[in-house]
C-alpha cells in the first residue's frame, strides 16, 4: 500500500467508527477486503496517536469515546518556523 491508499483506507474507517457501522472486527474486514490481523494492526495504530476507540458490543460496533474525526493532512505554518 502507499501513502495515498493508507490515507484513504483511514479516512474511511474512521468513517465508519463515527458512524458505528463498522460491525465485528471479522465484518470490516470483509469490508476491507483484508485479514483480522490488518484490521487490528489499523485500530492499535489509530490507538497510538490517540484516537480514543473502543468496541462497542451493544452495537457491534468500533466508537469513538468522543466526538471528533481524524485527519491526515499537511498544515502550513508561518515562514519562521522550523521543523
Amino acid at each position: 500500500m502507499g501513502l495515498i491508499n493508507d490515507k484513504e483506507q483511514y479516512e474511511r474507517l474512521d468513517m465508519l467508527i463515527r458512524r458505528r457501522a463498522t460491525g465485528s472486527p471479522d465484518d470490516l474486514a470483509r469490508i476491507f477486503n483484508t485479514s483480522k490481523s490488518t484490521i487490528s494492526r489499523m485500530i492499535k495504530e489509530m490507538k497510538s496517536i490517540n484516537c480514543p476507540i473502543y468496541f462497542c458490543r451493544y452495537c457491534n460496533s468500533y466508537c469513538y469515546e468522543h466526538k471528533g474525526k481524524l485527519i491526515i493532512s499537511f498544515i502550513a505554518t508561518c515562514n519562521d518556523e522550523v521543523g
